[in-house]
């Protein structure tokens, strides 16, 4: 038994198998904060792994990024919901991530002023007193004396200058949201320096004497009051002050409700 082959020729073997892809990249997305009040930087920060040949923003930001991860800083997003992705890629694959941040509309600005004592005495001073939220500066308008100081601070206290008369006082504040202020009025309270008969003696027993106030100041009404004898009862009687003007209030005394010769009592 005999087999025969004609017309043989060699067979030349190629290897044509490819190299596997390489595994599908990841990549990971964060933003920080993800909440706050306008105006607030935001921090964007991604990781990647497998080696992506490219990276993309997408959203809320956009452009090529870079395939060896990174961070990147928003500058100030407007108040709303903000929503931030990325796509990687290579020959394995594509990944994405996501993330947002929420920036809301800042707490609006308050002040309070405030004064001790009020009303002062004459020729005295006040302490004022502020405290302010969601403020950056604070700053003294107006009054003698009131200075907030060289760093204008949200909250401190200040002494006015020497008060003869009433007065306003106001401080002025402002912050991301706005201003706003606060005004206190300090009163000062009524004075005289001097207060005398018409006369050094007064050597009469009817009829009418002037009693005079002077150097008054602050005052709607001035009340000069001194011992009566009237029906045999002992007690003190007001007179009504009339108003001459320049400082100066005079009472007229009916001298026949008085007891004469009694310094005591008259």
């Amino acid at each position: 038994f005999e087999v025969q082959i004609a017309n043989f020729e060699p067979i030349e073997l190629v290897n044509e198998c490819s190299p596997p892809p390489p595994p599908p990249p990841t990549v990971s997305l964060t933003a920080s904060p993800i909440a706050g009040s306008y105006p607030t930087l935001v921090t964007l920060e991604w990781t990647v792994t497998n080696s992506p040949t490219s990276c993309t923003a997408g959203g809320d930001w956009y452009g090529g990024k870079s395939v060896l991860g990174g961070s990147e800083v928003i500058g100030y997003p407007s108040v709303g919901l903000h929503d931030y992705t990325i796509t990687c890629s290579n020959a394995g694959g594509t990944a994405n991530a996501s993330a947002s941040t929420d920036i809301s509309m800042p707490p609006w600005p308050t002040v309070i002023l405030s004064t001790s004592p009020n009303p002062v005495a004459y020729n005295a001073a006040t302490t004022l007193n502020w405290s302010s939220d969601n403020t950056s500066e604070c700053v003294a308008t107006e009054g003698p004396g009131f200075y907030t100081g060289l760093d204008s601070p949200t909250s401190g206290t200040d002494a006015s200058s020497a008060l003869t008369s009433v007065t306003t006082f106001t401080v002025f504040c402002s912050g991301p949201q706005g201003s706003v202020s606060d005004t206190q009025v300090v009163n000062v309270q009524p004075y005289c320096t001097s207060s005398a008969p018409a006369s050094a003696s007064v050597s009469i027993a009817a009829g009418t004497q002037y009693v005079y106030a002077y150097g008054v100041v602050n005052a709607t009404s001035v009340t000069f009051s001194t011992w009566g004898d009237v029906n045999g009862q002992n007690d003190l009687v007001s007179y009504a002050g009339t108003n001459l003007g320049g400082g100066t209030w005079r009472a007229t005394v009916n001298l026949n409700s008085h007891s004469p010769g009694s310094p005591e009592y008259g």
